[in-house]
C-alpha cells in the first residue's frame, strides 16, 4: 500500500515480518484445511 500511495518500499526488517505472517497465514490455512479433509464431521440423527 506504501508503495502504491507513497512509492516508498519497506525496509528489510518490515519485510522480514510480512514474510513471516504471511507465511505463518498460509501455514494455518494449509494446516486447516487438511485437517478437516481428513477427519470430516459426520451428523447422525437419533430417535427421541
Amino acid at each position: 500500500m506504501g508503495w502504491l500511495v507513497f512509492n516508498q518500499l519497506p525496509d528489510s526488517l518490515t519485510a522480514i515480518g510480512i514474510a513471516i505472517i504471511c507465511a505463518s497465514g498460509a501455514g494455518i490455512a494449509y494446516v486447516e484445511h487438511h485437517r478437516h479433509r481428513s477427519h470430516p464431521v459426520v451428523v447422525t440423527e437419533t430417535s427421541a
